[in-house]
């Protein structure tokens, strides 16, 4: 016993003297960064940025779970196709396009694209005056009516009017959530391509008015062959709508020798390469 004894106070008396003394955030971090500690201590992702900044830097640098925001996400660009390119060199040249949505079909020059949120700023900005103007016409219009049928004292009128008023402030209140919804689906469900036949516009399936299915738009798809195409116009922006709201699209018409009767064969605003449009036509 008196053997043990001195053994264990020679080997503390050994390690205190040949031990140096450590300050507490030494442990600390030595602690965080064991594997155990690591995955289950609570303050593991906190603490060590105090003790050791360069680690937890380095973990947010590595991190396989970041991702880049969807603005920065690069797009897929198409281009003529190396036929068409060879046929058509001057004209094919420097043209790409980001529109998928003929991306199946197999006669396809070349597509271009729709300006969608330029289109859709102006198409609100629009609506917003239209909405403006007509909801001053009811407005007036039902105060003339009211005023009329309560100085004739026509109970039964009253009412109706009554219940005839409320149901256009209702419907004037919520119009205005879906000027710019409205707008949306009325300009990305256009699509443009040229093709080996002709031009072909498409109107994909959309929704309308309130957003209901029983209110959705079908598809329609519109050709205009080469050979009847008699001129190609292209208006560039000037000037304003409705007095103060400033012109921005560019408008491209496509006319055809019945579209004198019936206006013009082709409407196109709104497109992003309209001169290189007119030129491939």
């Amino acid at each position: 016993m008196q053997n043990t004894s001195t053994t264990i106070k020679k080997s503390r008396a050994g390690h205190d003297s040949s031990c140096d003394y450590k300050k507490p955030e030494h442990f600390v971090s030595n602690v965080l960064t064991s594997p155990f500690v690591d995955s289950f201590h609570p303050l593991s992702s906190f603490l060590p940025r105090l003790t050791n900044p360069s680690r937890s830097r380095s973990r947010e640098m590595v991190n396989p779970t970041t991702t880049l925001p969807t603005t920065q996400q690069t797009k897929t660009l198409r281009s003529v196709s190396t036929q068409y390119q060879q046929l058509f060199p001057t004209e094919t040249s420097g043209l790409f396009w980001e529109d998928d949505f003929f991306d199946q079909e197999q006669d396809i020059i070349a597509v271009f694209d729709y300006d969608h949120e330029l289109a859709v700023d102006y198409a609100t900005s629009v609506s917003k005056i239209v909405y403006f103007s007509f909801f001053c016409q009811l407005s007036l219009m039902g105060f003339f009516i009211g005023s009329t049928a309560f100085s004739w004292g026509f109970n039964a009128l009253n009412g109706l009017i009554g219940v005839l008023i409320s149901s256009l402030v209702f419907i004037l209140l919520t119009q205005p959530c879906f000027l710019r919804k409205r707008a949306r689906w009325s300009v990305e469900c256009e699509h443009l391509a040229v093709t080996r036949d002709g031009i072909r516009s498409v109107n994909d399936r959309r929704k309308a008015c309130w957003g209901l299915p029983m209110c959705d738009q079908g598809k329609y798809t519109k050709t205009v062959a080469y050979d009847k195409i008699t001129d190609c116009d292209l208006i560039e922006p000037a000037g304003a709508t409705c007095c103060c709201i400033q012109n921005t699209l560019y408008t491209v018409f496509v006319d055809t020798a019945s579209s004198g009767r019936e206006g013009r064969e082709l409407s196109l605003s709104g497109l992003k390469k309209p001169k290189e449009f007119k030129t491939l036509i």
